[in-house]
């Protein structure tokens, strides 16, 4: 990843500062910039560079939180879901600043990347949550496409040819 543009920390900030808004990457594998209710930001890597090797580590990731937390049962497939929105945010959250305290408890708590800790995830404020959610959509599109259907023919967009006449 390229060195961000010329900022400079106050001489009391510690490492954990969040990245400024003015911050900018000259990233290739960056995306689209999401911007936050709460005021922060994240900047996404574009979900056309995603691979199988990441659509096979989220499904891993996903099958072992389901067996970890009890396997079919209703508990399995919900600890599924989290796990695998959380393998989500880690693969494409590249940078993010979030303004507010990690935990309103425990303020020692830092941000991190999702990729380095996936449970800051669950310390977000539930609007800002809920926009990274629908940013996940076009890599969810590119990972898990749904299958072609006999309908899909009239579709320019389908993988599936028009049937001969």
């Amino acid at each position: 990843m390229s060195e961000p543009t010329s900022w400079t920390a106050p001489p009391d900030t510690e490492l954990a500062t969040p990245t400024p808004p003015e911050t900018v990457f000259n990233d290739p594998l960056a995306g689209d910039k999401i911007s936050l209710p709460s005021g922060g930001w994240a900047v996404f890597r574009d979900p056309t560079k995603l691979r199988s090797k990441h659509q096979e580590m989220v499904l891993l990731i996903g099958q072992q939180a389901e067996d970890k937390a009890g396997g079919g049962s209703g508990a399995g497939k919900i600890a599924r879901g989290f796990a695998v929105t959380r393998a989500l945010l880690g693969f494409l959250v590249l940078s993010w600043s979030v303004p507010y305290d990690r935990d309103p408890d425990d303020p020692t708590q830092t941000w991190m990347l999702p990729s380095v800790d996936s449970t800051v995830v669950s310390d977000l404020k539930p609007e800002d949550h809920t926009v990274l959610m629908d940013a996940l959509e076009p890599a969810r599109k590119i990972l898990f496409p749904d299958a072609p259907t006999p309908d899909d023919h009239a579709d320019p967009a389908s993988p599936t040819e028009p049937a001969s006449a």
